[in-house]
């Protein structure tokens, strides 16, 4: 954590280098007249750390598979250097600002942070523009919990937005391997077999292949579906690899 005045509120103030300031997640914060005001009259209290809960690493797959999705639908916005000196000197999207974005969008989560939280947390990460428009996407899709999904597949219905599918699909992949019991295995591998049945069988190749990467820890955890029997070279060839 570090703390700086605005460039031109600091004496001899210069803007982070581009690659500097792609490793922060910057928050702008302003000073609070009430607040100052009271302090003065009464004294400052101290400040109470927030700590976050040990749960909240499990909301990290979740946020990160949405974005993935967000990526693939936008994919001109994985990488975006901006030209100005003074924007490229705070947030602004890369490969890793976007993942700083999933994080610190899990641990808002893990906290039940507001939602008006949100918008500085990601446009910390990847810059206002950026941010702006993956909340807007990430509210339009309106996605269910990947939680309730596996705890009961049947639900499961292919979106016919393709952005929606994948990032439901993702992130229920994602969801079950993050703590892969049988019941979860066998519920993510209902849904990928619904997905086949609704004739996406690409989209749920993908999401199998996340699941095969954990095959080989729990070898003997069946395949149910008949369906997933096509997906199968696909998931032997993600085990070899």
């Amino acid at each position: 954590m570090a703390a700086a005045n605005p460039v031109e509120q600091a004496a001899g103030g210069w803007d982070l280098s581009h690659p500097l300031a792609n490793r922060f997640l910057h928050i702008e914060s302003g000073a609070d007249p009430n607040a100052y005001v009271s302090g003065m009259l009464s004294g400052f209290p101290e400040p109470e750390a927030l700590t976050l809960p040990e749960a909240w690493r499990a909301h990290i797959p979740t946020e990160r598979a949405k974005v993935a999705a967000f990526i693939k639908a936008r994919p001109q916005l994985l990488l975006v250097v901006p030209g100005d000196a003074g924007k490229a000197s705070r947030g602004w999207p890369s490969p890793r600002s976007w993942d700083a974005l999933a994080r610190a969008l899990a641990a808002a989560k893990g906290v039940d942070a507001p939602e008006d939280v949100r918008l500085p947390l990601a446009g910390g990460a990847v810059g206002d523009a950026a941010a702006h428009e993956y909340l807007v996407w990430e509210r339009e899709l309106d996605l269910p919990d990947p939680e309730t999904l596996l705890a009961n597949p049947a639900k499961f219905e292919l979106p016919r937005r393709g952005d929606k599918a994948f990032a439901i699909l993702s992130s229920v992949a994602a969801a079950a391997v993050s703590n892969l019991t049988e019941r979860r295995w066998s519920a993510a591998c209902e849904i990928i077999e619904r997905c086949c049945k609704a004739g996406a069988k690409d989209m749920a190749a993908r999401a199998a292949i996340v699941l095969a990467n954990e095959r080989s820890k729990v070898p003997d955890y069946p395949v149910p579906a008949k369906a997933l029997a096509e997906l199968e070279p696909i998931l032997a060839a993600a085990r070899k690899n």
